[in-house]
């Protein structure tokens, strides 16, 4: 399988606040053979969730290849723009904060994100956060880059720092699969992993982009990762 050799492929300076951490960067850190060790841990995970369905799980796949990078890493400022106007825009708590929002993301990046996902911000009270601390304890992490307590909590994963392990990113997606996708995911059936990836972008949605935008980016993880002389095909 190749790995994708250049994020920005698909993800342009306007639009990297759709997954808040821009995936090239991401990329910088990761190992191809990781990456494509990771893909077929998910696969597995995703058929012991009961979906059999080879479009299915290519579509699945697409949609958390956008999210993470087909990693279970933490949401990280380390991961964002040097920019204010882009900061500002990817996170609404910040538009009137009177501060260096630059230099808060570089060197207190617990504050930003208790800040940016507290229990005050309107985005804290939608991810039921009702702690001080849980903006950083609740920050994105996993393979579909599970945020909020509220959430954790109802994938199962009550302690935060377990979605940082392989054992609690799985548990944390296949419990997703359960929930978002019913209880019969065994009769997923789809012509197309296109199809596939409209209807999962629609269950696993979250934050304030657009379908379209989700979509798009999904696409082109699906056509960069397995699409194979036209065929599209799970890694083996």
């Amino acid at each position: 399988m190749n790995h994708i050799k250049n994020y920005t492929d698909f993800i342009s300076i306007n639009d990297i606040y759709e997954s808040k951490m821009s995936l090239d960067a991401i990329k910088k850190d990761q190992n191809t053979n990781d990456v494509d060790a990771n893909i077929k841990e998910i696969v597995k995970i995703i058929e012991g969730a009961g979906i059999k369905d080879q479009n299915s799980i290519i579509g699945l796949l697409s949609v958390i290849g956008k999210e993470s990078g087909f990693t279970p890493i933490r949401e990280t400022t380390k991961y964002l723009p040097d920019n204010e106007d882009l900061i500002k825009k990817i996170f609404g708590a910040l538009k009137d904060y009177g501060g260096d929002i630059v230099n808060l993301k570089k060197k207190r990046e617990k504050d930003f994100y208790n800040l940016v996902y507290g229990p005050d911000s309107k985005a804290g009270k939608n991810l039921g956060n009702t702690k001080d601390t849980d903006g950083y304890d609740y920050r994105g992490g996993g393979y579909t880059q599970l945020t909020g307590r509220k959430y954790y909590e109802a994938m199962g994963i009550n302690n935060p720092k377990d979605i940082e392990t392989p054992q609690g990113a799985a548990k944390a997606l296949k419990n997703s699969i359960t929930s978002y996708i019913g209880a019969n995911p065994g009769t997923l059936k789809f012509k197309t992993p296109q199809e596939a990836v409209k209807y999962f972008v629609n269950k696993v949605r979250g934050g304030s982009s657009t379908f379209q935008t989700q979509y798009d980016k999904a696409i082109k993880t699906l056509n960069l990762y397995f699409n194979k002389n036209g065929k599209f095909v799970l890694p083996k």
